[in-house]
């Protein structure tokens, strides 16, 4: 079988035992639980898809071939910046004074409000050029 007909729960499986990680370090790596790991790799869920780019980054697989629906760039930056810096949604929900359930929004491509967006800018030390 070639290493693109796999299925992706083969993938994460295959990706995590050749860096001899166990369930908890890949969790670690994608700022989700373990028992996530253990779903996605048994095929019983999927990520969501902001979890869903970040991974595919990191398998250096194509994230398109396994999207529910279209993400945002900057749904996609959240979630990376996030995950550079080994927070969950909920770590950064505190830090931000957010609902994880807002942060989990905004990483699947939910619209972000000018002041929550200002709020991400400010934490990261980044800058988003708006469109006119």
């Amino acid at each position: 079988m070639s290493e693109y007909a796999k299925t992706f729960p083969e993938q994460l499986r295959l990706w995590r035992k050749a860096r001899g990680l166990k369930k908890v370090e890949a969790a670690k790596i994608f700022g989700v639980t373990p028992e996530a790991i253990c779903h996605w790799e048994s095929g019983k869920a999927q990520p969501q898809d902001g979890d869903m780019f970040v991974i595919c980054e990191k398998l250096h697989l194509d994230p398109r071939m396994f999207l529910r629906k279209k993400t945002t760039p900057l749904a996609e930056m959240l979630k990376r910046k996030r995950c550079e810096l080994g927070l969950t949604q909920s770590d950064l929900a505190i830090k931000l004074g957010y609902h994880r359930d807002t942060i989990a929004k905004w990483e699947t491509g939910s619209s972000i409000s000018k002041y929550a967006l200002e709020d991400i800018c400010t934490f990261f030390g980044i800058e988003i050029q708006e469109r006119k």
